[in-house]
């Protein structure tokens, strides 16, 4: 799923990016896609993020078979 956010955020920035005449074709806007997509998984990759996603996941993970076990 952050896979999928980061992709998106970066789709929306280069979005903005293109309405600002930032690049000079579709193919630099689409191949700066991905450099965003790599410079905004570089913020992320702190400890306190990770840290953060692999709790929410087993906590989520947890609540959901203790309601999978109690609802049937």
């Amino acid at each position: 799923m952050v896979v999928m956010a980061l992709f998106f955020n970066s789709f929306l920035v280069m979005i903005k990016y293109s309405l600002r005449k930032r690049y000079d074709g579709a193919g630099e806007a689409v191949t700066d896609v991905f450099a965003l997509f790599m410079e905004h998984g570089l913020m992320i990759l702190t400890p306190e993020i990770i840290t953060t996603l692999l709790v929410g996941g087993v906590v989520g993970g947890l609540v959901t078979e203790m309601f999978g076990r109690r609802f049937t």
